[in-house]
C-alpha cells in the first residue's frame, strides 16, 4: 500500500526531529500538498486509501464505519483561507522512524534547513487503517522524502525589511516606561 508522489509542495516538515502531540510519542511528520492537476497521484492515493479500506474491515468488523477518517482532504475547502493550499488536495502523514531525506541525485540530506515549509518534492508513503481512542480511519506514514527543488517559503506574512525602516539614531524612537 505504497504510493509515490509527483511533484508536491512540502509544509510543517518536522523530518529531523521527533515531535509529541498531547502526550503521545513523538513522531516525525509532514503535510503533501498534492496539486489537483496530478491526476496520477490522486488516482494512486485515492486507490490505496480503497485498499486500506478494505484491509481496515478485519479491525472495524466486515464493515466501513461512517465515521471514517480520511488522509485525503481538499486544500480549497479545508483550508480556504490558504493560497497556498488552492488548488490543492492535502495529506498530513506521520511516522515513528525517521523518513530517508535524500535530494536530486539521492544524497542523503542532513541540514534541517535544507527542508522547509514551501519546498518542493516527492514523497514515498503507506496508507493503513486504524482505530484508535474511539476514532477509526485511514492513516498516512511516511517512508522517504526527495527534495527537487526549492520554492517560496510557507508561512512568512513578511520580511523584517518590509516592516521597518532604518534608524539612524535612538532619537527617532519614543520610549514609553510605564511604573
Amino acid at each position: 500500500m505504497k504510493v509515490i508522489t509527483g511533484k508536491v509542495r512540502m509544509n510543517y516538515t518536522n523530518l529531523f526531529t521527533p515531535k509529541a502531540v498531547d502526550l503521545e510519542e513523538g513522531k516525525y511528520s509532514l503535510s503533501i500538498l498534492i496539486p489537483k492537476a496530478d491526476i496520477d497521484t490522486v488516482e494512486k492515493v485515492k486507490e490505496e486509501i480503497e485498499k486500506a479500506k478494505i484491509k481496515g474491515r478485519e479491525i472495524w468488523g466486515d464493515i466501513t464505519p461512517s465515521t471514517l477518517k480520511l488522509p485525503l482532504r481538499d486544500g480549497d475547502i479545508e483550508r480556504a483561507d490558504s493560497k497556498d493550499y488552492e488548488d490543492h488536495y492535502f495529506i498530513n502523514a506521520s511516522s515513528k522512524y525517521k523518513p530517508g531525506i535524500v535530494d536530486r541525485s539521492l544524497n542523503e540530506i542532513t541540514n534541517e534547513k535544507e527542508i522547509y515549509p514551501g519546498c518542493y518534492g516527492r514523497v514515498s508513503i503507506s496508507f493503513y487503517p486504524f482505530s484508535k481512542n474511539g476514532q477509526v480511519g485511514i492513516g498516512c506514514g511516511i517512508n522517504n522524502v526527495q527534495k527537487i527543488c526549492d520554492g517560496e517559503v510557507i508561512g512568512i506574512n513578511s520580511r523584517p525589511e518590509d516592516d521597518f525602516t532604518i534608524l539612524e539614531d535612538s532619537k527617532d524612537l519614543i520610549i514609553w516606561f510605564y511604573p
